[in-house]
């Protein structure tokens, strides 16, 4: 550009990065690039960041974009919400089932640096740690958000419930629940469907009974969904003999 009696700058360099970082196989080049740009006294801003950690993420690269955040000071550059979401959001989507610590390290990161998680982001995360196992952690996590002002919405609830139902640890489903209603959050549907699988699954007929009518109170209507997990519930307890009885409790 020099050549052509034009001044490269901030917005040229990143149109540049942006092409080299359509291609994975391209990745390599951003370096020497970046280096080059640096000998040019060309001024990289929160822009060209922004191109890179894009890039890094689209590709599945986001440790590097994790790298690219940590440097950014250097440059007098702050990283922004959005950044740290969309690398939250990498790591999340990546497959690597020994990586939850380093995900949730990331989090503490990103609430260090002062930027509250959205409910997305804590959906994201607590999805992640269920479907890893780790549902004590995903409550913990519940909880620490709550602490900082980021108040998990009731799809976050719901995630962590459902974990606890399907682990059988119904003592768990029921604190849940509980401790979401003492924060002022109606359940939905999905919610109510969660418990009374709980229940079922306890053998709690009269637990089902009561939870039922209070969904119908709520003005949420059983389902088909519902009474087919009320009677696979009561069946995978064997109490096969309460299913009458409990449809008869129900309808009266």
């Amino acid at each position: 550009m020099p050549e052509l009696k034009c001044t490269p700058t901030a917005a040229s360099l990143n149109q540049l990065l942006s092409i080299l970082c359509e291609r994975k196989e391209r990745l390599y080049m951003v370096k020497d690039v970046l280096l080059k740009s640096q000998e040019m006294r060309i001024r990289v801003d929160t822009s060209t960041f922004w191109v890179l950690i894009e890039a890094l993420c689209k590709h599945r690269k986001a440790k590097f974009a994790i790298e690219i955040v940590g440097v950014m000071g250097l440059f007098e550059c702050d990283p922004d919400p959005r950044m740290y979401s969309h690398v939250l959001k990498s790591l999340c989507d990546c497959d690597d089932p020994n990586s939850w610590s380093n995900k949730i390290a990331f989090v503490g990161e990103m609430r260090n640096a002062g930027f509250l998680l959205t409910n997305l982001d804590c959906y994201k995360v607590i999805g992640l740690l269920v479907k890893e196992g780790k549902i004590d952690e995903a409550y913990c996590f519940v909880t620490e958000m709550s602490i900082d002002g980021t108040n998990p919405d009731i799809n976050c609830y719901n995630k962590l419930l459902s974990g606890y139902c399907e682990a059988g640890r119904l003592v768990m489903v029921d604190k849940v629940f509980d401790e979401m209603l003492i924060g002022g959050m109606a359940p939905n549907v999905h919610i109510f469907e969660i418990y009374i699988d709980g229940l079922a699954k306890k053998g709690d007929v009269d637990g089902v009974v009561k939870m039922v009518k209070c969904m119908e109170r709520a003005g949420f209507n059983a389902n088909v969904k519902i009474y087919n997990k009320m009677i696979g519930g009561f069946m995978h307890s064997g109490k096969s003999n309460e299913v009458r009885e409990l449809m008869d409790e129900i309808r009266s």
